[in-house]
């Protein structure tokens, strides 16, 4: 298969661009307000973002019980041609990773029975893991993501689990190459895997706990959670979730109402743990609190457990609502999710209608606009209900007109045509439907007249100056010599749109034919290209660079053109010192490499004679002016960071960012003890602002040692560093600058400058974790838009030979961190001084960059006092990751 780059938007980017150019990533307000109807301009980006998982644990506990399937679905199942209600059920697919075919099999029964009573034309894709959870958890679960403002929401600034997003968006959104829900099941749990009422003394069944976890996919999870003594929701926003929006307490109080509960506050912590919290929603309602749906509210708060779980007193072992309670027990067997949670479902949308419209833009002249949208519905609609509400003009509210939609027998979506007059500079409008469910529906969600709701609006007449955005990320050393695809993502905030996109490169200096990127076709080009609702932007040209040979260097440009003939293109640079010059036009390079047939104990060199054992990225192996001998360089002065303004606003549309970068060829098998590196060099990087720290957006250039276990996910050997690192390096840095508003530094580095460097590969806590293991080593110095300097060099290499280990002690490693206890079994506390009340995130990697924890906790003032549970995670080595407005830390720990 070809080699791939940029083949989607990185999943370390929160949010996706796939609206109007000036609209993104300006860190402007949302929202905007329009005259005429007094409501907010619906301009909302779709975003995604993380969630905690879900754990189930094992109650050693013999219980036996059993509750049969819906009698529907059992009919279901055993005629495939008959039908549940109305519509077709749901599909799922399944990518079981290490699993035995006996669970298999009964992951497969749990499926049937989500699928026969759900409702979607999309696929549910499911990654289902077997693996050693440790002794008292059966299974884990979420969905991969949570998007809000996509097409066919039903709520705005709402977040939704993925299946149900694109259950009602009738498309996906994230890649079909990516699951929308993961899960893991014990391997080390006593299974029953068979069909029989009686499960077996001393087993869990396992089609149950599987249909259990599934539900927290599907939508069964909160987005509360309590960190100190806070509580909080929304993923670190300010925005609940779907499952949020129906949570009340016993008084009647809706725990997202921000006038009786800030987010965060101790008064909504002390409501999540009060053992009072309701699920009610119209479907769900009851005015008696004892037929409410009583959600598991415990005190002490159980992370990964509390809210997203029925009461298990109320609705325990062997009830027709036992499914989803917190904890499942020694031969207990439910094959039903019970009408209560189908309830539930669909209050939160997953029996409903849905309306889908991409927000018209704007365009050169008045006319004949069509404008269209498809409805979704579970069942019939109202007659006459559906239809467009449209605004001319800025006029007043009550000059609102109103067309019926009709229904396109081709396509099946539903349209209206409306001659706009000549005159006309601006359209606002929404839809609106009503379904036999009792359901009003509108695009945006929340539209109509009132003054809190949203609108779709769009201006005619004015002219198109500005060329199109590009999104675009480069690759930087490319493992392999296959064919390179191309992809970007380009928009445009004319409806007119894009013209042209096409790529112009050299290899190795010498100028090749550009190649032009095509609109990326869903269904028809290669699907390992899909993004899902990026598809809607996305231009490819796939095997577009052939031929490469190891060693061969690659610089290129990304040049987009709209129907105006406004040009863009990407990347560029600041070349001047003043920071309102306009960046020039640059070029983005990569490398062609392979790794060293063979790995290595020990590497030494100290550069002199001639070798191919590093591939090089903006570094080279020279003699620096005033060094009598070779080494590892980066370019003398090293360059600015490359990035793209947006065409629009003037704001950042690409982050302005630059990696030169040197890779060890050979990989390294890791010694129990002496797993170091060592070397001489001098690091004339700029310097960030005083009290900076490695990661911190104040910290500016740095350098950096970091390894791999694959070659894909890189982590950081040692904290980065600058000059700061070393007192003469500073000095130095600091005594000569080029003028302007950000000036370079003219400093040279110097023989005398040379300092010497042990790395840490690993400390006493982690030597069985690595021993044995092969680590990818590089060299990497990062550089922003502004102020440059001499750079780095690195001389005189040693690794894994005859350097004394120096332990280090992880828990104390960073002032105002502390991560405790380390080893742990069960739990990891985390306490973070910071500077200001905000938001952090937490993130839990494996050694091998899987991300086990992705979530966004507040800060009790200027203190994180966080704990997070990782029972359910395999015995090893994992990386802690906390990034807050100065920066990142990132620490290891170990779970034993």
């Amino acid at each position: 298969m070809a080699l791939i780059f940029d083949l989607y938007l990185r999943t370390n980017r929160a949010n996706f661009i796939y609206t109007m150019k000036k609209l993104v990533l300006l860190g402007l307000s949302l929202l905007g307000v329009s005259s005429a109807f007094s409501q907010q301009k619906y301009n909302l980006r779709t975003e995604h973002t993380k969630g905690q998982e879900i754990v189930c644990p094992a109650s050693f506990v013999d219980r036996p019980s059993f509750v049969d399937m819906p009698a529907e679905v059992k009919a279901k199942l055993q005629n495939k041609n008959a039908k549940i209600g109305s519509g077709q059920a749901a599909t799922f697919i399944v990518n079981y990773v290490d699993f035995p075919e006996n669970a298999k099999a009964a992951f497969q029964r749990a499926v049937d029975i989500w699928a026969a009573l759900l409702v979607s034309n999309v696929p549910i894709r499911v990654t289902a893991y077997w693996e050693d959870l440790g002794q008292n958890v059966l299974g884990a679960a979420n969905t991969n993501d949570y998007y809000r403002n996509f097409p066919g929401a039903r709520e705005v600034n709402t977040f939704y689990p993925l299946a149900l997003a694109e259950k009602l968006a009738g498309r996906e959104l994230n890649s079909i190459n990516e699951d929308d829900i993961f899960c893991r099941f014990n391997s080390k749990i006593p299974w029953y895997y068979g069909t029989a009422p009686n499960v077996p003394i001393g087993t869990f069944d396992f089609t149950s706990i599987v249909l259990h976890e599934l539900g927290h996919g599907l939508g069964f999870v909160s987005s509360m959670r309590v960190s100190g003594q806070q509580g909080f929701y929304g993923f670190g926003t300010r925005f609940n979730a779907i499952y949020d929006k129906f949570l009340q307490t016993g008084e009647g109080k809706s725990l997202i109402d921000t006038l009786t509960f800030k987010n965060p506050s101790n008064v909504l912590r002390n409501s999540l743990v009060s053992e009072d919290v309701f699920f009610v929603g119209p479907n769900t309602q009851s005015d008696v609190k004892e037929n409410k749906a009583l959600i598991y509210a415990p005190n002490p708060w159980e992370s990964g457990s509390s809210i997203s779980h029925l009461d298990d007193d109320k609705y325990g072992n062997g009830g027709i609502n036992s499914l989803m309670t917190p904890t499942a027990s020694l031969r207990e067997k439910n094959l039903n999710p019970g009408p209560l949670v189908m309830k539930m479902f669909q209050d939160m949308g997953w029996k409903s209608t849905s309306i889908v419209h991409d927000a018209l833009k704007n365009r050169a002249l008045a006319g004949t606009i069509r404008f269209e949208a498809n409805i979704l519905s579970d069942t019939t609609l109202k007659p006459n209900t559906s239809k467009l509400v449209y605004l001319l003009n800025d006029a007043a509210s009550s000059q609102a007109k109103t067309v019926e939609l009709q229904k396109d027998p081709t396509t099946g979506k539903y349209f209206a045509v409306v001659d706009l007059p000549a005159n006309t500079t601006k359209v606002e409008y929404y839809f609106e439907t009503k379904d036999n469910f009792g359901l009003t529906t509108t695009s945006p969600g929340n539209a109509g007249l009132a003054a809190s709701n949203f609108i779709y609006s769009f201006e005619i007449g004015t002219k198109d100056v500005s060329g199109p955005g590009i999104e675009h990320y480069a690759p930087d050393i490319l493992p392999s010599t296959s064919p390179v695809s191309l992809i970007a993502n380009v928009i445009d905030d004319f409806q007119e749109g894009i013209d042209t996109v096409y790529v112009a490169y050299s290899v190795n200096g010498v100028v090749a034919p550009s190649v032009g990127l095509k609109k990326y076709r869903p269904g028809i080009d290669n699907s390992v290209f899909s993004q899902g609702r990026g598809d809607d932007v996305a231009y490819l040209a796939e095997n577009a660079i052939k031929n490469l040979k190891v060693g061969d260097k690659v610089t290129y440009q990304v040049i987009a053109i709209d129907k105006s003939k406004n040009k863009t293109v990407l990347p560029t640079y600041y070349a001047g010192t003043n920071q309102n010059d306009k960046p020039a036009e640059s070029f983005y390079s990569f490398t062609v490499t392979s790794l060293k047939s063979a790995n290595a104990i020990e590497y030494v060199t100290d550069f002199e004679t001639t070798n191919d054992d590093f591939a090089l990225l903006g570094f080279n192996i020279a003699q620096p002016e005033g060094f009598s001998s070779k080494s590892l360089n980066t370019s003398h002065p090293y360059t600015n960071g490359l990035g793209l303004l947006d065409p629009v606003d003037g704001g950042i549309y690409m982050p302005f960012d630059k990696n030169d970068i040197a890779m060890l060829r050979t990989p390294i098998q890791l010694k129990a003890t002496n797993a170091t590196i060592t070397f001489d060099e001098v690091a004339l990087v700029e310097p960030g602002d005083a009290g900076s720290a490695f990661g911190d957006q104040d910290f500016y250039d740095y350098v950096v040692v970091e390894g791999s276990l694959d070659g894909s996910f890189w982590f950081p050997l040692q904290d980065g560093y600058d000059s700061r690192a070393q007192t003469v390096w500073n000095t130095a840095f600091g005594s000569s600058f080029t003028s302007g508003t950000a000036g370079n530094s003219t400093a040279k580095a110097t023989p005398a400058m040379v300092k010497r460097r042990t790395v840490q590969i690993y400390g006493s806590d982690f030597t069985s974790d690595f021993a044995g293991e092969n680590l990818l080593i590089r060299f990497r110095m990062f550089a922003d838009q502004w102020t440059n300097g001499w750079g780095w060099t690195i001389d005189n290499l040693y690794i894994q030979k005859d350097v004394p280990v120096v332990l280090a002690n992880e828990t104390n490693g960073t002032p105002g961190l502390k991560i405790f206890p380390n080893p742990t079994e069960e739990t990891l506390k985390i306490n973070l001084e910071v500077a200001e009340s905000q938001n952090v995130k937490l993130e839990v990697f494996s050694l091998r960059g899987a991300k086990l924890v992705d979530e966004l906790v507040p800060t009790d003032g200027t203190m994180l006092d966080y704990e997070i549970a990782i029972g359910n995670l395999s015995p090893g080595t994992y990386m802690v990751k906390l990034t807050e407005k100065r920066g990142s830390v990132v620490k290891k720990f170990v779970k034993k």
